[in-house]
């Protein structure tokens, strides 16, 4: 079970759930002065470093995080950014990683085998090594040339939600200040930052119910969640906490690539969640939506509130946002954390550390092996 100031959880509200309600006040940390300052001296050590290549790297979530950023710094920044998965980086690593390549190594813990095993394996290559985490004085915080530190400590659940949030923030962050330093304005961006603290707070509050609903009524059914962009990565971030708190199963399918093949396995037992928030999807995301409906699947669109994408979907969930398309993941994924929490307890299941983990205890020495 997991424990937080000695206290055990046994029922709603799981500490999963109060990680989703603290999203706002980390927020509104991440958007002080401090934070800003701390992200402007990793772009200023990036640009001196002539950095002409940036990788963002690790497992799952993080990896996730870093996908969502990649898209950030390719737009705003000119820098080609890609996220890579950390097994991929370690044992078949791109052959551009030099002195002029930064490497993100975004671990929320800080101290994950495989997060400092990509820091050994990209030594010799000198590149600039960028820790991304939320415990301070963790073992990556040693190993690495710089720092972006959270405001929250360690997540106190096996599914990682709001420090998801935060790394994407501070990602983000480095990636405009990048482009202020290169002469863009990117004030309307940082602005938007200041004020995802407030939007977050009205996404939680706007929709709870409408979460509960929709937990009873998708209980059962197979998840297609579908995105473009940086909400590709959203629904790559958003099928990975309904599998991990809810047991769902689940898929992560980009906007246009549903329609050449996964909507053949599309039926009455299978959700069709599509995120579409303003932007270059938009269009596309509306088609999908009216194609699935002839299907005869279910449908459930995130858009942002007022939208009129919102009526073409059979369920829908308004985002209380006014945000760039590239910064919206933050705020989108919040709807599929709480959907996968509702599930869970619909299930009688325990988010924070699922019971079903227990059978899987003999194959960890297949899945994480010791130091050899």
């Amino acid at each position: 079970m997991m424990k937080r100031n000695n206290e055990e959880r046994n029922a709603h509200p799981y500490f999963m759930y109060d990680m989703i309600m603290e999203t706002p006040q980390i927020l509104e940390k991440l958007a002080k002065q401090e934070i800003f300052k701390r992200a402007d001296k990793i772009a200023q050590k990036i640009l001196e470093r002539k950095i002409d290549r940036i990788y963002l790297t690790e497992c799952v979530t993080s990896y996730c995080a870093g996908f969502v950023a990649s898209y950030v710094f390719n737009e705003e920044t000119q820098i080609p950014a890609s996220p890579l998965p950390s097994f991929e980086i370690i044992n078949y690593p791109p052959p551009d990683i030099n002195s002029k390549t930064a490497v993100f190594v975004i671990t929320h813990r800080g101290r994950t085998k495989i997060a400092l095993e990509i820091v050994e394996s990209l030594r010799s290559k000198n590149p600039l090594i960028i820790g991304v985490t939320d415990v301070e004085g963790s073992p990556i915080t040693k190993v690495v040339d710089e720092v972006s530190m959270g405001v929250g400590g360690e997540e106190p659940t096996y599914p990682k939600t709001r420090s998801w949030i935060g790394s994407v923030f501070r990602l983000s962050l480095i990636a405009l200040m990048i482009a202020k330093r290169k002469g863009q304005n990117v004030d309307k961006y940082f602005n938007e930052l200041k004020e995802l603290s407030k939007m977050a707070a009205a996404t939680i509050v706007s929709s709870e119910e409408a979460r509960k609903h929709l937990a009873k009524k998708f209980l059962t059914k197979r998840f297609y969640v579908v995105g473009g962009g940086a909400n590709w990565a959203t629904a790559q971030e958003g099928v990975l906490k309904l599998k991990e708190a809810g047991l769902v199963n689940a898929e992560a399918i980009e906007i246009e690539e549903i329609a050449h093949g996964p909507q053949l396995v599309l039926d009455k037992d299978s959700v069709v969640l599509v995120l579409a928030p303003p932007g270059r999807s938009y269009n596309r995301s509306g088609e999908i939506l009216q194609a699935v409906n002839i299907i005869g699947s279910h449908t459930l669109c995130l858009a942002r509130k007022g939208d009129s994408i919102l009526k073409l979907s059979k369920d829908s969930i308004g985002v209380e946002e006014n945000m760039n398309e590239f910064l919206s993941p933050m705020l989108y994924i919040i709807p599929i954390q709480l959907l996968a929490y509702y599930i869970a307890l619909e299930k009688g299941l325990n988010p924070d550390r699922n019971p079903r983990m227990e059978k899987f205890q003999g194959a960890s020495k297949y899945l994480f092996p010791p130091e050899k």
